[in-house]
């Protein structure tokens, strides 16, 4: 039976920060000005932002209780899959104006939040029309696995010093190799 431990990684308040708090922090931070159109998330705030009426990036505000070893792995699995295949559509980092992957974000209410930063990649869309039930987002997601996977045979894990093979399908089971 699962820990209080483990079950307070799956209950978490989402962000619901102030869009022009979150412009003027983005605009501070990356230098971006753009057109904000929220995101679904069930563990972050995240917007797609729009420059001169193209998608370009995705903004994440990480929950409170999100930690930076999460954060850094996501990160790094993208980095990874993307040497792998250069040519593959993974969304890839966009650092601050100071060189970091993510930083801590105070905000006004006093609490600080993991920001990160992609590039919007419109493959990565699941429109409503095509996704309607969890069976169709299986059967979407499911074409885009095996491409998505492919190139990915291992993964290293600097901090544990370990090479993980096939880490894509088995990272939710993984994370806890992350903490100390």
């Amino acid at each position: 039976m699962p820990s209080e431990k483990d079950i307070r990684f799956l209950v978490c308040e989402r962000p619901s920060f102030d869009l022009g708090e979150i412009r003027r922090m983005i605009s501070d931070s990356y230098g971006i000005e753009g057109d904000y159109h929220p995101l679904h998330g069930e563990r972050d705030q995240n917007f797609r932002i729009s420059v001169n009426g193209d998608d370009r990036f995705v903004l994440k505000i990480s929950n409170l209780i999100e930690k930076s070893e999460l954060i850094d792995f996501q990160l790094s699995a993208l980095e990874h899959i993307a040497l792998q295949n250069p040519a593959l559509a993974v969304p890839r980092l966009v650092t601050n104006k100071q060189g970091l992957k993510y930083s801590g974000v105070t905000f006004s209410n006093g609490q600080t939040h993991l920001v990160r930063m992609l590039h919007f990649v419109p493959e990565f869309r699941c429109p409503k029309s095509r996704a309607s039930t969890p069976r169709d987002l299986a059967v979407i997601s499911a074409r885009h696995w095996p491409v998505w996977t492919s190139r990915c045979e291992a993964f290293f894990i600097p901090r544990r010093g370990m090479i993980i093979h096939g880490i894509l399908g088995a990272a939710p089971a993984l994370f806890h190799l992350l903490s100390t």
